[in-house]
């Protein structure tokens, strides 16, 4: 029985100086970064010259592989995607991670190894007009072809869920996407409010976050103060813990920050009512006993004013005369 074809490296050469890139990656993030970088080209070299990265890999990666938090993996992946340590187009378009250098240094380790088979696929491949090119046996395409049509019916079945698979790959959301923010805005106001509480899983919060902007078509400052409101109340912030409840009841939060809050008595109170109202100062400072303090003065000039009136009383009954 033949041996099945190997294509991941049992070992993988490191440079004893690193380059800029990832120079700055070491300066910014330090031992954890580097230690982050080296465990993706494991992963990378083990299966050959690319990884497929989704959420399941990302998560086994993070807990398993490098002991860390999910969300500093995705922080210090994004660097290496914006400083080209690994290529952002074939990511943003495949969900793959690969580079320039990872694919010279199989096809090296393949060609000093004396491997008689070597596959790539041409839609991954960086490295052209070199002569590392000659290792490669085979191209294949990662674009299934349409079945014939004298294809018997199982085999078109199988073609049909190739093509559903395909059409169906995940592509991660990057941290500084507003999804990814906005995820992380939310849990931040969770765990204000509840120190003990579990970090979620941000790529499903992205997906659901994703929805609110793209199909609702919500503005990314108007949800901002949506979740901000939501969790500044005293009993939604005990209900909206995820981005599915917070979408679910979205329209009645905007209709709560909308309307003016009433009182038991039907009356608004909002401070522009207030502001509305006629005071009377003369009753108001009696009633709050601010008029004790009329100086004597004042008091002789009362006393006077109601001797003239009744006075005038009296001599208009004919009681008293001028």
């Amino acid at each position: 029985m033949a041996r099945p074809q190997k294509e991941g490296l049992e070992y993988f050469p490191i440079v004893t100086s690193f380059d800029d890139k990832i120079n700055l990656i070491i300066a910014e993030f330090g031992p954890e970064g580097l230690g982050i970088i080296i465990g993706l080209f494991q992963r990378i070299y083990i299966n050959g010259y690319y990884v497929n990265w989704n959420e399941d890999t990302l998560m086994l990666f993070a807990t398993k592989h490098v002991n860390t938090e999910i969300t500093r993996v995705n922080v210090v992946l994004t660097k290496c995607l914006q400083r080209n340590i690994f290529n952002e187009e074939l990511y943003s378009k495949y969900g793959i991670l690969t580079s320039r250098g990872i694919q010279k240094q199989y096809l090296k380790v393949c060609k000093d190894s004396r491997r008689k088979s070597v596959q790539f696929i041409k839609e991954y491949c960086l490295v052209v007009n070199d002569e590392l090119t000659k290792v490669i046996t085979e191209l294949i395409s990662v674009i299934t072809e349409e079945t014939p049509k004298n294809v018997v019916l199982s085999t078109q079945r199988k073609e049909k869920k190739r093509k559903e698979k395909k059409s169906k790959e995940y592509t991660p959301f990057l941290s500084d996407s507003n999804e990814y923010r906005l995820s992380f805005y939310l849990f931040n106001f969770i765990k204000k409010n509840n120190e003990k509480a579990k970090e979620p899983n941000f790529q499903s919060w992205c997906k659901e976050f994703d929805k609110i902007l793209r199909i609702d078509k919500r503005e990314v400052e108007e949800i901002k103060k949506i979740i901000k409101w939501c969790q500044e109340d005293d009993f939604w912030c005990k209900n909206i813990l995820s981005p599915t409840n917070l979408r679910k009841h979205y329209d009645k939060f905007v209709l709560e920050i909308k309307a003016p809050t009433f009182t038991k008595k039907g009356k608004t109170s909002n401070d522009d009512n207030l502001n509305k109202r006629d005071f009377d100062t003369t009753l108001e400072s009696k009633l709050l006993g601010e008029d004790k303090g009329n100086t004597k003065e004042e008091e002789t000039f009362d006393n006077k004013k109601e001797m003239e009136r009744l006075k005038k009383e009296a001599m208009n009954k004919g009681v008293v005369k001028n």
